[in-house]
């Protein structure tokens, strides 16, 4: 079962010639059964390496209708514009959003004996609140003959997160050999095996004020130069209540992110070649944590994740613009890193350094009028060079980093004229390598297996309606996605 509604007004008011308001909505109503998500265990060897004994249950959801959750969503901004002079604009922004979590979600967790796997369940009843409030100046003006285009703002962020789910508990098994299910999925069953955990009272709110300047300065028609500071404090805090008292923490951090680049066109509007360095971070959100077995569930604060990044490539606008071609290459280093606890599928840890390095490529074509082809390939060569001692992964690709090799492609035609003008037709698809989902000397590994989608669409426009059909996964082939030491069905 999925059902949702979803909703996306937009208003835009122009008060004088100086300002103006723009206003954008979004609002979700989703109710919805989860197939349960496959976790791997990641503390013991493994007796299987590959999917291929999941292949008999794949179409199996061990769940039913009954056991449902709903996430409704609410997003606002609102947008302030004010033009100061011919140089100058002011843009005030402010953003706000709730999302909640309200209902049954289970997940499956791979024992070691090769056939059975316990299926656990929990109701959650979380809800997340977030408050942006952003002043920018945007300015466009010259310096004798240096043009400058620079940005100036100030951001605070505010994030609420309140968290009263119950603990995990064993639903049943399933076993593999045969696809059969031991768990009794009631609602009336669910509640009352849930009753007896304990469920967490748990809010954690983390607020952000940050501080940020960016100038891009043309020094010649051809050479550019581009240099940022964002400066940002990150001020937690989380409140554990249990029965006799409650615990609080307090976690404040602050990180500076200097960026810097260069663009060079030996062919003006034509030929760029472009290199960048950027020392960032990024905010790591609190996360619900438990003990292994699914009890003492509270909510976890972790230290930002640093990053070293560096970037050069070569950007193509040939044949009037018919063509656009992008080649990079990227080095990035991160540090701090949230890891999976190997001993625990329930907690993460934090400590970890990885290096990622690799070649993107994009190509953005229109030959003729209507037709447009737009393809892209990557290749990515990760590995963890600090762990947490004994954690299993040094000089392993990380599991988070997915498959090595991406690929995408989609061509589509409609024709400009004659009886057939306005109908369209499209088709295109995508590519992945295979992938580790555990990947770790302690306990072996295991391999998601490559794979194609191919997809395909009719379409139909006239002035300001579309009409769209479209036709995913042609060959109807199944697939397994991945994430941290897990594995889901498409």
């Amino acid at each position: 079962m999925n059902k949702s509604f979803y909703f996306a007004p937009s208003l835009k008011f122009i008060a004088n010639e100086k300002l103006s308001f723009i206003v954008n909505t979004e609002i979700l109503q989703r109710k919805s059964v989860n197939a349960p998500m496959l976790f791997l265990s990641g503390s013991t060897a493994l007796l299987d390496n590959n999917i291929d004994v999941f292949e008999k249950i794949y179409k199996k959801s061990f769940t039913s209708n009954n056991l449902s959750i709903e996430n409704p969503t609410f997003n606002l901004q609102a947008q302030a514009l004010y033009k100061l002079s011919d140089a100058w604009t002011s843009q005030t922004v402010f953003s706000t959003g709730k999302t909640t979590a309200d209902g049954y979600y289970s997940y499956l967790y791979g024992s070691t004996d090769g056939n059975a796997i316990n299926h656990y369940i929990s109701r959650l009843n979380n809800e997340t609140r977030t408050i942006d409030i952003q002043q920018n100046f945007i300015g466009d003006f010259k310096i004798g003959k240096l043009r400058n285009r620079v940005v100036v703002g100030l951001d605070y962020f505010n994030t609420n997160l309140r968290n009263n789910a119950t603990g995990w508990n064993l639903l049943g098994q399933v076993t593999l050999d045969d696809g059969l299910s031991t768990a009794v999925l009631s609602q009336s069953a669910v509640d009352n095996l849930l009753a007896v955990t304990s469920v967490s009272n748990t809010e954690a709110e983390q607020e952000t004020y940050s501080a940020y300047f960016s100038d891009v300065l043309n020094l010649t028609p051809t050479l550019s130069a581009m240099v940022s500071l964002r400066v940002d404090l990150f001020k937690g805090n989380e409140v554990y209540v249990f029965q006799g008292g409650d615990d609080e923490t307090n976690d404040d951090q602050t990180a500076f992110s200097p960026k810097f680049g260069l663009v060079y066109q030996p062919i003006k509007d034509k030929l760029s070649l472009f290199t960048n360095y950027m020392n960032g971070f990024s905010n790591t959100s609190p996360q619900e944590v438990s003990d292994a077995d699914g009890t003492n569930p509270t909510i976890k604060s972790f230290d930002p994740e640093k990053a070293n990044q560096f970037e050069v490539g070569v950007k193509a606008n040939l044949f009037k613009n018919k063509l656009s071609a992008t080649v990079s290459y990227y080095n990035i280093n991160v540090s701090n890193i949230l890891m999976q606890d190997p001993d625990n599928v329930n907690n993460a840890i934090q400590g970890g350094e990885v290096e990622s390095k690799g070649i993107e490529l994009s190509l953005i074509a229109n030959p003729v009028a209507g037709w447009n082809i737009i393809t892209g390939f990557s290749h990515n060569n990760s590995e963890v060079l600090e762990e947490t001692e004994g954690a299993g992964y040094l000089g392993l690709r990380p599991v988070e980093s997915g498959p090595e090799d991406l690929f995408n492609f989609w061509t589509s035609y409609t024709a400009q004229s004659g009886s057939l003008k306005g109908f369209g037709v499209g088709f295109g698809g995508n590519y992945a390598s295979e992938n580790k989902p555990i990947n770790n000397t302690n306990v072996g590994s295991y391999e998601l297996p490559s794979y194609t989608i191919l997809n395909s669409s009719l379409s139909y426009s006239e002035e300001k309606v579309t009409v769209i059909l479209k036709l995913d996964n042609i060959a109807n082939k199944n697939i397994f996605r991945m994430g941290y030491s897990s594995a889901s069905k498409t």
